[in-house]
């Protein structure tokens, strides 16, 4: 699964909106967008603050 989806996925089984996500991660809704479409890929700083705002390990994020 690529990383956008994987953000998607773990964001609706948490049932966050993306401004949801982007407040606890410290993002900007726009940002959440533009990975969960893979517009942009995430450093792993910006992985990082996600994985802890889905409550998550980096694995987890990374599809492994």
């Amino acid at each position: 699964m690529s990383y956008g989806k994987t953000i998607k996925k773990y964001r609706l089984e948490r049932k966050m909106t993306q401004v949801e996500l982007a407040k606890k991660a410290g993002l900007t809704d726009v940002w959440i967008s533009h990975l969960e479409n893979e517009r942009r890929k995430p450093s792993l700083k910006t992985a990082i603050k996600l994985a802890d705002a889905l409550l998550i390990t980096l694995d987890d994020l990374a599809g492994r």
